[in-house]
């Protein structure tokens, strides 16, 4: 009876220790997805194996892990979202600042060459000016030697 008592208490802890070694196995096989050097994380992948654990070990201490590191990965991947968004916004914010920055450039070149031509138009209506001064001087003199 001893015999087969103890013959039946080691039969359940090797299957508990197994149980618990495929949880861990499952465990780390996410997270080797997690930190695949030189790659990027392949967090849906990982996600698949955290759950499969769940479904098939719920009891196991890996379980609780798994949940942790299941809302962590949902986290991340909300931030990713909310990063690429960000990028994408301020991609398109660079590229009306640019296009801005462009008309306002064409709009300066544009009043430049107003501003010239307008001085030039100044200059010439002032020597027009000036020449009507001339011919009016020099018509007072005429009248004048002919008085």
């Amino acid at each position: 009876v001893a015999a087969s008592l103890k013959k039946k208490y080691s039969t359940v802890f090797q299957r508990f220790f197994q149980y618990q070694a495929l949880g861990q196995g499952i465990f780390t096989e996410a997270l080797s997805f997690l930190s695949a050097e030189e790659k990027e994380p392949r967090y849906n992948e990982a996600k698949i194996r955290l759950e499969n654990l769940i479904q098939l070990y719920p009891k196991s201490k890996w379980a609780e892990a798994a949940k942790a590191l299941i809302i962590s990965i949902n986290r991340m991947s909300e931030l990713e979202q909310k990063l690429d968004q960000s990028e994408q916004k301020q991609a398109k914010l660079a590229n009306d600042f640019n296009s801005l920055s462009n008309k306002s450039r064409q709009t300066e070149e544009r009043h430049a060459a107003e501003i010239s031509r307008l001085q030039q138009e100044n200059e010439e209506l002032a020597k027009g000016l000036q020449q009507l001064k001339n011919l009016e001087i020099q018509l007072e003199k005429r009248k004048k030697r002919r008085r």
